[in-house]
């Protein structure tokens, strides 16, 4: 008899990676992106690089971070294939723009070759104008 079969994990890096994968998809998007990192050496490079994780996301972030969204969409967004954006103006805009930067919406199709849905709803208030939704399929590659 094998060795190996009476192996039990001892700790969750131990467990197959589409068991993880399933297990660490149970969590919310914020949990998967900022506290996974920091379990382990192992699952921050894990969640650093595109895998199942991130194959469909729903992020909510005000309109002002859709640098940091790209940032972040760069080192994950090639497996991303759905994905709903929902931007929304900062309530009090603080004097500064919260407008995203020109061309930031075909940079971030650039980050994500495999994408096939996107859903973006702007809810831009005062600070940007009026109320706007747009669904759109991806355009074909």
């Amino acid at each position: 008899m094998p060795s190996n079969i009476n192996k039990v994990p001892r700790s969750l890096l131990d467990l197959p990676q589409e068991i993880l994968t399933h297990i660490l998809l149970l969590l919310d998007f914020r949990t998967r992106c900022c506290v996974v990192p920091l379990i382990s050496r192992q699952l921050a490079d894990w969640t650093r690089q595109p895998s199942q994780l991130w194959r469909n996301l729903e992020v909510y972030i005000p309109a002002f971070l859709t640098n940091k969204m790209l940032e972040w969409m760069r080192v994950r967004g090639a497996g991303v294939q759905s994905l709903l954006l929902d931007l929304w103006a900062d309530q009090e805009c603080h004097g500064a723009s919260v407008e995203p930067h020109s061309g930031w919406l075909g940079s971030l199709f650039l980050t994500m070759p495999q994408l096939r849905n996107l859903s973006l709803y702007l809810d831009v208030g005062p600070c940007l104008g009026t109320q706007e939704t747009a669904s759109h399929a991806a355009p074909p590659l």
